[in-house]
C-alpha cells in the first residue's frame, strides 16, 4: 500500500511540478482528439512554423504555429494507420503577449468587426493577449508608471510531505507588476456592438510551457525540449483564476485518494529591490520584447537585420524550412535550462549588468541565473539567490495570499 501511495504521489508530481498548467484542446483541433471523428486527420504534410490553420477563428494575435516536434495520430476506427504531423501550439489556453504595433491597428480593428479603435492614453502602449477572467484582451499599459517588482511562489501540494524530499518546495516562479495608474483592459462586445473596458492595478508576467491542444505537461518531455517557451502576461485576477483551477483539480483528486495531504491554493511574494537607480518599467519593457522575440521566432521569422533578435524590429519568413524549424526550436522550453525560474532570472540579471551586482564589485550578476539553474527542478530555490544578491531583504518571509473566488478581483487593486 505504501509503495501504491508514492507512486501515485509522484505521478501527482509530475502533474503540479511543472510552470505551466494543463492545456486545454483547442476548437479546431478538438475533433481530432474525438473516437467519432472517422474522417478528420492532422494533415501528414505539415511543417513547423507560421500555419493559419492553427490560429483562433478570426483572433490575428492566437499565434497560428506548429510546434518542431512531430506527434502521431491514429485513425480511432482502424488503430493500424497512423500518420506523423507537427501539431498546432495550444494558443486557446497559453499565449505570448505581443504589441499592438501602428501597423496591426487594422488588424484589431477587424477583430473588433471594423468598430472604432478606443483611444491610446498618452504614455501608454497597447497590448493583446493578456489573460483575464479566462479570455484574452487588449491592455494599455502605461510602463512609466510601473512602481514595485514582487518575486512570487506559487506552491504546489507537498505530496511527499512525509519522505525525505518533503522538505524541498514544489513551486510555480511569477514575477506581479503593481501600476501607480491603472492598466486599461479592452473587449470588444460583438452582441452590443462596443468595447468594454476594465481597469486592474497590476500584472503577472509567467512564462510557461506551451504544447499541443489537449496535451497535459509531461516531466520527461519537458525535459528534452519538447514544448515551447511562452511569455504570458496575465491580470492578477486572471492568473488566480488558472491557480484556483488546478487547486478544484486537486481537490478531487484528494477525494479520490484520501490520503493526499490537504492544499489550498496561494501566492508567497517577496518585494524586489532594485539598486543603481533601476526602475521597474525596465522589467517590464525587458519582458515585453523578450516575448515579441519569441512570439517571432515561434511564428518561423528571423530578423530582417544583422542586428541580434531582441533589437530586430523587423521579421521576415526565411528561405528554407530548415532556417524556419530552427527558428521555432530557438524557443522551445527546457524544464533544466530555460523554464519558468530561469527565463525570469535572465531577465533581471540584464537588468543588473547595467549597473553591476551590489554584492560582486562591479562583476556581471550572473549568480541569479546560475543558481536558478542548478536549482532548476525547484524554481522556490531563486528566492534565497536573490536575497543573496541583496534584491530581497534577508529576513524578509514573503506575503501570503490565500486565494478564494470572492477575492481575487479585489486583491493587489488599491481600497
Amino acid at each position: 500500500m505504501q509503495s501504491q501511495r508514492i507512486f501515485i504521489a509522484a505521478l501527482l508530481v509530475a502533474f503540479f511540478a511543472s510552470c505551466s498548467g494543463v492545456l486545454s484542446l483547442s476548437d479546431s483541433e478538438a475533433s481530432l482528439t474525438s473516437s467519432k471523428a472517422k474522417d478528420l486527420r492532422p494533415p501528414p504534410n505539415t511543417q513547423p512554423g507560421h500555419d493559419e490553420s492553427c490560429g483562433a477563428e478570426g483572433d490575428p494575435f492566437s499565434l497560428p504555429t506548429r510546434l518542431p516536434t512531430t506527434r502521431v495520430w491514429e485513425n480511432p476506427e482502424q488503430k493500424s494507420e497512423k500518420v506523423s504531423y507537427f501539431p498546432c501550439l495550444g494558443s486557446s489556453q497559453i499565449r505570448s503577449v505581443i504589441e499592438v504595433r501602428e501597423s496591426e491597428k487594422e488588424l484589431m480593428r477587424a477583430h473588433a468587426g471594423g468598430a472604432v479603435l478606443p483611444e491610446l492614453e498618452p504614455g501608454s502602449k497597447r497590448y493583446a493577449n493578456i489573460l483575464h477572467r479566462g479570455d484574452y484582451w487588449y491592455a494599455d499599459v502605461p510602463l512609466a508608471d510601473a512602481n514595485g517588482l514582487w518575486f512570487q511562489l506559487q506552491p504546489f501540494p507537498n505530496f511527499l510531505k512525509n519522505t525525505p524530499l518533503g522538505v524541498v518546495e514544489l513551486s510555480h516562479i511569477q514575477v506581479r507588476v503593481q501600476f501607480s495608474s491603472p492598466v486599461t483592459l479592452w473587449s470588444y462586445n460583438s452582441e452590443r456592438r462596443k468595447w468594454k473596458s476594465v481597469e486592474k492595478h497590476s500584472l503577472v508576467f509567467s512564462v510557461g510551457a506551451g504544447g499541443a491542444p489537449g496535451e497535459g505537461f509531461s516531466v520527461t518531455r519537458g525535459a528534452f525540449g519538447k514544448y515551447m517557451s511562452v511569455y504570458e502576461v496575465s491580470t492578477a485576477e486572471g492568473r488566480y483564476t488558472k491557480v484556483l483551477a488546478g487547486a478544484l483539480i486537486y481537490r478531487r483528486l484528494a477525494r479520490k485518494f484520501g490520503f493526499l495531504p490537504p492544499h489550498q491554493a496561494h501566492v508567497r511574494e517577496y518585494p524586489l529591490h532594485l539598486p543603481g537607480g533601476l526602475r521597474p518599467e525596465e522589467f517590464v519593457a525587458s519582458y515585453f520584447k523578450r516575448s515579441e522575440v519569441n512570439h517571432h521566432r515561434l511564428l518561423g521569422r528571423v530578423p530582417a537585420s544583422s542586428l541580434p533578435a531582441e533589437q530586430a524590429i523587423k521579421w521576415v519568413m526565411p528561405a528554407s524550412q530548415d532556417e524556419v524549424t530552427r527558428s521555432v526550436k530557438k524557443e522551445s522550453y527546457d524544464a533544466l535550462h530555460n523554464n519558468c525560474s530561469t527565463a525570469l532570472a535572465a531577465l533581471v540579471d540584464k537588468m543588473l549588468e547595467k549597473v553591476g551586482s551590489p554584492h560582486w564589485e562591479g562583476r556581471a550578476p550572473q549568480c541569479v541565473r546560475q543558481l536558478a539553474q542548478g536549482a532548476r527542478f525547484f524554481p522556490s530555490a531563486t528566492i534565497p539567490l536573490l536575497k543573496l544578491e541583496g534584491l530581497i531583504g534577508h529576513d524578509d518571509e514573503g506575503t501570503t495570499h490565500w486565494l478564494t473566488r470572492r477575492n481575487i478581483q479585489a486583491l493587489h487593486e488599491p481600497e
